[in-house]
């Protein structure tokens, strides 16, 4: 299915939320399969006083084809700017988050991962693959009720993220030396960041619809003498109960980032776009489809499982970067309310 058809069907799920939804009083349930926000997503949720929420999400995104200003670029055109260039990129994530309703309107989080990236490189005689594995960053935040009523919800977000990524990770170049590995195959960013943002979801008795906006201020350079690019993220969801076990969700999310500051002296921007600081800012959009599921009964009961594939739709990188081919997130949540009531 073309990307830009992917992209219409998910803003025709937004305009089909009815318009009436609200007109009747509805009591918010988070009992139900399209009330969790998307598990990509954190702080999207907020939790009522004593609720204690813990998520694993697996994450894999390809990426193939070199991409330049929303442009397709051959192997050969990078090769003119560049020593080396890339053509193909994964990223492997497993994510661990816990969340817990300290009071009905303050709700506190916490995220950490594992990272597992590849990256290939060539010139006109030698190809290489490249890995780099490790912790990610750690985030933690608090949520803040702002408002709460008639299947309305709506929360501010204050975060901060913790620089616990390596951002000295070595790899072969294409003579075989271990040297450092470029920008975005570094597990962290090596700078404390605030995190500030604000989210709202409405429920009627069919869907649930939301959106997430969130920034990431970096706020020093990092012991490399860098610091990554101020980020901002957006992100809309729909989701619609088909019964009281099966949701499908859609949505559209956004990515915006700054070129790094400053320059890692143990990189070389003329050899490889991904080792270039002076042009690595960033727009990407991607278009989720998935399904949820929501388990009611025996052991099981209130254990939420997610499956969704993340299409990009849109990208416009400054420098010569693998574009992304599909993604594909897998969630598994648990409200552990019994344990803490």
């Amino acid at each position: 299915m073309p990307r830009k058809s992917l992209a219409t069907l998910a803003l025709l799920a937004f305009a089909a939320v009815p318009g009436t939804a609200q007109e009747v009083e509805h009591q918010w349930s988070d009992a139900r399969p399209d009330a969790r926000g998307p598990s990509a997503l954190l702080g999207s949720r907020i939790l009522e006083a004593g609720q204690l929420d813990v998520q694993y999400r697996f994450h894999r995104m390809t990426y193939g084809d070199v991409t330049l200003m929303g442009e397709t670029l051959e192997f050969l055109d990078v090769l003119d700017f560049y020593a080396v260039a890339p053509f193909g990129r994964t990223e492997v994530a497993h994510m661990v988050s816990a969340s817990f309703g300290v009071t009905d309107w303050l709700t506190v989080q916490g995220s950490a991962g594992w990272l597992d990236r590849d990256r290939e490189i060539g010139d006109l005689d030698v190809f290489a693959r490249t890995n780099s594995a490790g912790l990610s960053d750690l985030e933690a935040a608090a949520l803040v009720s702002v408002f709460d009523r008639n299947g309305i919800k709506a929360h501010l977000i204050g975060g901060v993220e913790i620089p616990t990524g390596s951002i000295e990770k070595v790899g072969p170049d294409l003579s075989g030396t271990n040297r450092l590995l470029p920008y975005e195959m570094q597990l962290g960013t090596g700078s404390f960041s605030v995190v500030p943002g604000a989210a709202a979801s409405i429920q009627n008795e069919k869907a649930t619809v939301g959106g997430l906006v969130k920034a990431r201020f970096r706020i020093a350079d990092n012991d490399r003498d860098y610091r990554y690019g101020n980020q901002f993220d957006g992100a809309m969801w729909a989701q619609y109960m088909l019964t009281e076990n099966f949701a499908v969700t859609t949505g559209a999310r956004v990515q915006s980032w700054g070129s790094i500051q400053g320059e890692d002296n143990g990189m070389d921007p003329s050899l490889d776009p991904g080792q270039d600081p002076y042009f690595s800012s960033g727009t990407r959009v991607d278009v989720p489809l998935g399904l949820n599921i929501r388990m009611t009964e025996g052991l099981l009961s209130g254990m939420e499982l997610a499956f969704e594939f993340v299409f990009p739709v849109h990208e416009d990188y400054e420098a010569p970067r693998p574009g992304g081919n599909w993604g594909f997130n897998f969630s598994v949540a648990k409200d552990l309310v019994d344990l803490v009531r």
